[in-house]
């Protein structure tokens, strides 16, 4: 029997992890809010080990403004 995807992940995932990219640099301090947020507080988090996720991470630490 196949599992359906949670919501989020179904129907949001995609969208918010681009959001990483995002020339506007208060979306991209709130998505990093976000991602430390499930990253440090939710430690059995559903997106802890996600290849996207850890790499959207990535991304944002490597963002040139120093208060993303």
């Amino acid at each position: 029997m196949m599992m359906n995807k949670p919501l989020f992940e179904k129907y949001f995932k995609i969208d918010f992890l681009s959001l990483v990219n995002d020339r506007v640099i208060n979306v991209r301090i709130m998505v990093a809010k976000v991602l430390r947020h499930h990253f440090l507080k939710e430690i059995a988090g559903e997106f802890v080990f996600d290849p996207e996720f850890n790499e959207a991470v990535r991304v944002l630490k490597l963002d040139k403004m120093e208060d993303v």
